[in-house]
């Protein structure tokens, strides 16, 4: 009698490992504005063009009057040695800054000053759609 030979099949099955990579994929895609700056606050209104604040430095400033580089706590004094630092560095980015609507107008000036005197001079204020 013939024997039959069986040969076994060398390919890997594709489709459960496309089907995780896509929800991890979508659970990005959803997750990824609100992940913008885990600091809560309200941002002013106004009729502006969107801009990609990934690209730059981002101060925030709190409606407690509280003041963040990046995710980092810092006191407003401290804003002029930590970008004279970055631009140093040879990292030169824009600064953008993101203040609670609620947060009085020579808090934010006070701030502007700070990054003015660490020779940046490439400056934004980051607005909510209106």
């Amino acid at each position: 009698m013939k024997q039959l030979r069986y040969n076994a099949i060398a390919e890997m099955n594709m489709t459960s490992m496309v089907d995780v990579i896509s929800i991890i994929l979508i659970m990005y895609m959803i997750a990824a504005p609100a992940m913008q700056s885990g600091l809560e606050i309200q941002l002013p209104k106004a009729h502006a063009r969107e801009v990609d604040v990934e690209s730059g430095i981002v101060i925030t400033l709190t409606a407690e009057g509280k003041v963040f580089l990046g995710e980092l706590e810092i006191q407003p004094s401290m804003i002029e040695d930590a970008l004279t630092r970055i631009r140093q560095a040879g990292r030169e980015r824009p600064v953008f800054i993101r203040a609670d609507q609620n947060l009085a107008y020579g808090r934010v000036l006070d701030v502007i000053s700070h990054v003015k005197t660490a020779g940046v001079y490439n400056v934004g204020l980051v607005t909510e759609a209106g």
